[in-house]
This record gives C-alpha cells, sequence and structure tokens, in this order.
C-alpha cells in the first residue's frame, strides 16, 4: 500500500514559500490534507482514510518547527477482520474437527492500545456407514473467545506493534485448542501479526522514512466517530528548509 506523499512533498514546500512571503509574525501556519491507504491482503480489498494536518510554526522564543499529525481510520479494517481470519484459521473435516471463526472485531480503545476480540466456535464429528448409508453425527460443540490488546510503539524512526494476550474464555477441547503452545492460538497470533499490525507499521515506517525529515514522535489508537491510529512527527525548521530545496530542485 502507498501514499501518495507526492503531494506532501509538494505541501512542505509551499507551507515554507508561504512562511517566507508573510514572515515568522504569524502564529501559525496550518495544511488540512485527506488521502488513503489502498491495501489488499489475502484478496481481500479495502481502503483506510488517512486524514490530518500540517502545522508550520516559528514563535519568537521556540525554535522553528512543523508538525504533523495523521490519523489512519481502521473502521474499514475492522468489517473485514472476520473474514481475513477466517482465510488463515478455519478448519474444516466433514468426519472430523471443525473449527470456525465466528466474529472478530476491535472492541476497546484505552490508554492508547486497541482491543481484538476474535470469537470461536468449535465442533467434533464423527461418520459412520450402516447399511450403505453415511450417517453423520455431532460428538462435541463448543465456543469460546480470545481477548488480544495491539500496543503501538516508535521502533527505528518507525511504527511497530506489540501483541498479548489478554484473555482465553474457553474449557474443554476448544480451551485446549487455545493454550499457550496450542497450533490454533499461534496461528490466530501470526495471522494477525501478519496481515494487520505489521503490514501497517511496516508501510508506515517505510512512508515517513521517504520523507526523511520527519520523525515519528508519537503513535497511539484513539476513538471517536471512528477507530483511528493516531502519528505525530516533526522536525525543525533548518532541516525542513534543505530537504524542501532539495526536493524543488528535484522537481
Amino acid at each position: 500500500m502507498k501514499l501518495s506523499f507526492q503531494i506532501w512533498n509538494t505541501l512542505l514546500f509551499v507551507l515554507l514559500s508561504t512562511a517566507f512571503q508573510i514572515g515568522w509574525s504569524q502564529t501559525g501556519i496550518t495544511y488540512e490534507f485527506d488521502d488513503h491507504f489502498d491495501v489488499t491482503s489475502d484478496g481481500v480489498k479495502f481502503s483506510l482514510p488517512f486524514k490530518g494536518e500540517a502545522n508550520l510554526y516559528a514563535p519568537d522564543d521556540e525554535p522553528s518547527s512543523l508538525r504533523f499529525k495523521g490519523l489512519l481510520n481502521l473502521n474499514p479494517l475492522n468489517n473485514i477482520l472476520t473474514e481475513i481470519l477466517r482465510k488463515q484459521v478455519n478448519v474444516y473435516d466433514e468426519c472430523g474437527e471443525r473449527l470456525n471463526v465466528e466474529r472478530a472485531h476491535f472492541n476497546y480503545v484505552q490508554k492508547g492500545n486497541i482491543g481484538l476480540k476474535v470469537k470461536l466456535h468449535y465442533e467434533k464429528w464423527e461418520c459412520a456407514k450402516i447399511f450403505d448409508e453415511r450417517i453423520k453425527t455431532r460428538l462435541l460443540e463448543q465456543s469460546g473467545s480470545i481477548q488480544i490488546e495491539i500496543i503501538p510503539k516508535i521502533k527505528n524512526r518507525g511504527v511497530d506493534f506489540l501483541l498479548k494476550v489478554i484473555d482465553v474464555n474457553a474449557n474443554g477441547v476448544l480451551g485446549a485448542l487455545m493454550e499457550h503452545s496450542s497450533h490454533v492460538r499461534q496461528k490466530i497470533i501470526k495471522t494477525i501479526e501478519e496481515k494487520l499490525p505489521n503490514s501497517l507499521g511496516t508501510s508506515l515506517t517505510q512512508e515517513f522514512k521517504d520523507i526523511d525529515v520527519l520523525e515519528i514522535s508519537q503513535v497511539r489508537f484513539v476513538s471517536g466517530p471512528a477507530l483511528q491510529l493516531e502519528v505525530v512527527a516533526k522536525d525543525d525548521l533548518d532541516t525542513l528548509l534543505d530537504y524542501a530545496l532539495k526536493y524543488k530542485k528535484r522537481d
């Protein structure tokens, strides 16, 4: 997925040019942007809106700097979490074990972290042939859930995520399937790591490296009209000026 930061690079030069024209006596210059990430995961396509603003400040008593704040809307991702996990986790054996992800969704935002709840349904079936007729019998049926917390952090000037299992609500066979060392539990965690946070983190990190003057200073999940990932970045004026002039020469 690629964010159109060609527009952002042009914006940066315009902000700096405007600042020179009006002088640094203004309280600040602000530009709002509206962009998006286009994502494909296991054949599932979706788009994540990315909105925010860039503020250029040069007060007399503080170093001149630019502050960038972006909000990545996670609602489209939330709507297809179940489909993504089903493709990786579901098992169907007509005469054996069946495991189905009933629902996966972000269910809370707390202290900058986001919760992900996965509800599962497990069945055990047996088949027998009686008088040339195949008979299927359900031997066992259980439901349960696993609660995961996703913790955003800054790593190597980029965005990274830590996953932590908070709670497992299941017993019997399904409880055993979701024990710490179980194949099912590890598969759920691996899928979430590979398909969701790591893909977003890697892409966001690459985008900010492309704009190599901006250093991420804060990343957190926030709630509101939509579930969002907030990214804040900033840098000083001298570095921005050098970058803007180099970019303008390339243009």
